[in-house]
């Protein structure tokens, strides 16, 4: 058989033998093969490799004149199950597929390359049929994708690094904020429910200084896989920080939230704990459910307000939001009375901490110690009456300084109207005040910690010399009504 092709006339035509066609459709066939940056295997009808190419030598180190003719068998690829990493045997060979089924045949796969080394690929293998449709063999085709498949891991580590606690693996607080982001969200378009659970292990200071750090971190180890088995497929279990940690629960209204952190509650307090020697630990709980027109923030300093009562009550209790509210509601209409049987002024909302003393000192005496207690603290005052002061103050934990609060102090002075009258009967005259602490505006999920406030309290007590629980007058229940000022 001739071919034609032209010369440098290109009016002229000359004849070409078909030998030589052929020899060049063969070197064609070869630097094609040579130049492929995937491995490629030619298998005829009878398993015989006739193809073996550059790239698969480099991948495996085994040359093509020493398996050309050879019965193709995985073995020589070291050919392995991606997932079990077991020896694919013939009879699930992809090549025995595609021959028998006809059909294109890909995995995923590993084979031994050089110096015994893993090399995870990609193959496939395509049937090749003759013209009466007779099987004529196999072409492989092997895809290096370790470099891929390394970048995909190191992207997952990266995302996993970014979004679970390294010591707990549970979200963390960053993927915590996003996912509370979107519940709000979708709350917003779609109405659908979801409850909040803020819960704190009781005492864990306690297990740090009797045991020691590790066994601490271990505890914490053991309270997250705890919440773990509570949680369903679109909850989200996080450590927000420190021993606190919180659940989101999806689709979930109030009452259910409350029971199910009842129920992790009563789990808890049964588990022994064998790193602290089979002793068991406890947690507070804090539940809110996500309201129409709340924020973020609303939705969690609700749940966190509860925690902190659940604290205030005893600890090891759960605490749900609208019990909270119930009370500041009840609180509005009853009358805040003092001993003399003059009413305070009612409160705002619903402080973390609002508790009423007496004290022997005058009042510009304690206006005196406030004006020191703001030079120690480097307070910022923003409002001062002559019964009446607020300051923000920054709070460290004085065992913990990374666990700090900002909080918004209010301090109300009455002195005891009866004036000189109070000696002629030989009763002594009192100063009264009223100390309320409440968060202050912070930025997003700042560092503030709303369980500082009572160590907040003690030390306001400690500079205006109140002394001792003998001097305390009663726990004052938050109002709802907007203090005139």
């Amino acid at each position: 058989m001739n071919t034609i092709t032209q010369d440098q006339n290109p009016n002229s035509v000359v004849a070409k033998n078909s030998s030589d066609s052929n020899e060049d459709s063969a070197l064609f066939r070869q630097c094609l093969l040579d130049s492929m940056s995937d491995g490629a295997i030619f298998i005829d009808a009878t398993g015989k490799i006739i193809v073996w190419n550059n790239k698969l030598e480099s991948l495996t180190g085994l040359g093509a004149k020493n398996l050309l003719n050879l019965q193709y068998d995985p073995a020589i690829l070291g050919l392995q199950d991606l997932a079990t990493h077991r020896q694919v045997q013939l009879d699930q060979d992809p090549v025995v597929r595609s021959i028998r089924t006809g059909k294109v045949t890909k995995g995923d796969f590993a084979i031994t390359g050089r110096s015994g080394r893993e090399i995870k690929i990609e193959f496939t293998a395509t049937p090749v049929a003759g013209a009466d449709g007779e099987s004529r063999g196999c072409v492989v085709l092997i895809h290096d994708s370790s470099a891929q498949l390394n970048l995909q891991r190191q992207l997952k580590d990266l995302y996993t690094f970014s979004m679970l606690d390294p010591l707990t693996q549970v979200a963390n607080r960053a993927e915590f904020e996003r996912a509370l982001d979107e519940f709000v969200h979708e709350r917003e378009t779609s109405s659908t429910n979801c409850s909040l659970i803020i819960c704190d292990i009781d005492f864990f200071k306690q297990i740090n200084d009797n045991y020691n750090h590790h066994v601490g971190d271990q505890a914490l180890v053991a309270f997250a896989g705890l919440l773990k088995k509570f949680v369903r497929n679109r909850d989200v279990v996080a450590r927000f920080g420190g021993e606190e940690f919180v659940i989101l629960c999806a689709d979930c209204e109030l009452q259910p939230a409350t029971q199910r952190a009842e129920e992790i509650r009563v789990e808890l307090m049964r588990t022994p704990m064998s790193m602290l020697d089979g002793k068991y630990i406890t947690a507070s709980f804090g539940v809110s459910e996500l309201r129409l027109d709340d924020t973020a923030t609303d939705f969690f300093v609700r749940a966190d307000t509860a925690l902190l009562q659940a604290k205030e009550d005893g600890r090891n209790r759960v605490v749900a939001s609208d019990r909270v509210d119930a009370e500041a509601v009840a609180a509005g209409v009853a009358d805040e009375v003092l001993p003399n049987g003059v009413s305070w002024p009612k409160l705002k909302g619903s402080p973390l901490v609002s508790k009423q003393f007496r004290t022997r000192t005058p009042i510009p005496v304690l206006v005196e110690k406030l004006r020191g207690f703001i030079i120690d603290a480097d307070a910022e005052l923003r409002t001062v009456k002559s019964d009446f002061a607020s300051l923000v103050v920054e709070f460290e934990d004085p065992n913990d300084f990374s666990r700090k609060g900002r909080f918004e102090v209010e301090i109300d002075f009455m002195d005891d109207d009866e004036g000189d009258e109070t000696a002629k009967h030989g009763r002594r005259r009192y100063t009264f005040m009223r100390v309320t602490i409440r968060l202050a505006k912070r930025k997003w999920f700042s560092t503030n910690v709303p369980e500082l406030a009572p160590e907040l309290l003690g030390e306001i007590r400690r500079y205006f010399m109140i002394q001792d629980d003998s001097d305390l007058v009663a726990h004052i229940k938050p109002a709802t009504e907007y203090r005139e000022r």
